[in-house]
């Protein structure tokens, strides 16, 4: 009683036969165990961690045969100091690479949805989607294009693009288009069809330009259609 027991050697083995049960306790805690059909548990002490380390180069492995489960009452948090990819069988869905470039892919022909969920007692979820910030001299912010998927066979159409204002009761919402957000000076803002095919222009001093492709006519229709030129 009040003594250590220590077991080493080359090979150290802890058997319990067939059906039975093991457990590594710690006082009244069950640290290591199985159960009898050789499910296996390991538990920290209440508010203690459990580590798995692997050393040097040392990999460590998950393989379960179903499910795999992360179940957390907090965060989660995982730090790859290199690369880090989250697959469905051999395609990457969610990964960076060293550098920190950031991929997410769908299986082919599957979509991509980003949709917060509906509230019933406050305003919808938004959704941001901002290049990233630049604080060089000379540096540009980062760009956002949204394109549509290519199309390469034959008789194919290349995939839509399309910016749509949400339903609603009384009215859809508003679509809003600016290219002088800030208190920077106006960016130009451009309509254009095809290389050199401006369609609607707007340089940074304001002046605007609206032009038909050669041969083809430019309409302007509504119950009162005003042309107005400055004194």
């Amino acid at each position: 009683s009040g003594q250590d027991l220590t077991m080493s050697g080359d090979d150290v083995v802890l058997k319990s036969e067939a059906s039975s049960t093991l457990a590594l306790k710690q006082d009244s805690t069950d640290i290591l165990s199985w159960d009898t059909a050789g499910a296996v548990t390991v538990s920290a002490v209440s508010n203690q961690d459990v580590s798995v380390t692997a050393g040097g180069t040392g990999s460590i492995t998950l393989t379960p045969g179903d499910d795999f489960t992360v179940d957390a009452g907090d965060d989660v948090s995982i730090d790859a100091a290199g690369s880090l990819f989250l697959k469905q069988d051999s395609t990457n869905i969610l990964s960076w690479n060293d550098a920190g470039a950031v991929t997410l892919s769908s299986i082919a022909d599957q979509p991509i949805s980003i949709a917060p969920l509906g509230s019933s007692t406050a305003a919808g979820g938004a959704v941001s989607l901002t290049g990233g910030s630049a604080s060089g001299a000379s540096d540009a912010g980062g760009a956002v294009e949204v394109v549509g998927g290519a199309a390469t066979g034959t008789t194919s159409v290349g995939g839509a693009a399309s910016l749509l204002s949400g339903d609603g009761t009384s009215s859809h919402g508003a679509v809003l288009i600016d290219s002088s957000p800030g208190s920077g000076g106006a960016g130009t803002l451009t309509l254009r069809q095809g290389s050199g095919g401006d369609r609607f222009a707007a340089t940074t001093a304001g002046a605007v330009t609206v032009s038909a492709a050669s041969g083809q006519d430019l309409t302007m229709s509504g119950d009162d259609v005003v042309l107005k030129s400055e004194a």
